[in-house]
């Protein structure tokens, strides 16, 4: 048994390695796999490259959106887009706010965005006027930018026929897994 003044010498260095552990527990990483993020998918398609083209409802509007994983996994989780598509034409406000909880579900999960930045993110997708480029344009599409603390978004839209398309491209530097860096996707296949 240890003796009284020992104990009580030993108490302000036990606080500190109390402290210290609880902080690099909070530093790190909370990867979590991106079809969990996605919740329940129902009528979910994986095409050819690596496409995943899932549908989100509301109850009244439904959406399909679609997520290149093989440009996730060879930009090692920095890069993503997800790409809302419909037919019959332009975004409406309410599809448009489906792909927005889209994006902030996506945020919060694999980019480490707060949730104080919702509402900033929902307005400026919903609320952008970025013009329709045809589809085919080979040059540079109009492009609306903005960073939301560490993460970049980019929002572009095009148009074929009656076919549209509102494509948000995430960008993160940094490692994942490292703070500040701490909740990420991973991409199980």
């Amino acid at each position: 048994m240890a003796p009284a003044n020992l104990k009580s010498s030993m108490r302000p260095y036990l606080a500190v390695l109390f402290t210290a552990l609880t902080l690099s527990l909070s530093q790190t990483a909370q990867a979590v796999d991106f079809w969990m993020v996605l919740g329940n998918t129902g009528g979910k398609s994986t095409l050819r490259g690596g496409e995943f083209v899932y549908p989100t409802s509301d109850g009244k509007t439904t959406l399909w959106v679609g997520i290149s994983f093989l440009d996730f996994m060879n930009n090692e989780g920095n890069e993503i887009d997800l790409t809302g598509f419909k037919t019959g034409g332009p975004f409406t406000q309410s599809e448009l706010a489906l792909l927005a909880n889209e994006v902030v579900k996506v945020g919060h999960e694999c980019y480490n965005v707060s949730a104080t930045r919702d509402a900033d993110i929902k307005q400026w997708l919903t609320t952008t006027r970025v013009e329709e480029a045809n589809f085919y344009t080979t040059a540079l599409r109009p492009t609306a930018q903005k960073s939301f603390g560490p993460l970049e978004l980019s929002l572009t839209k095009t148009v074929n026929g009656n076919s549209h398309a509102v494509a948000v491209h995430f960008y993160r530097e940094g490692q994942q897994g490292v703070a500040p860096w701490t909740k990420t996707c991973t991409a199980s296949g």
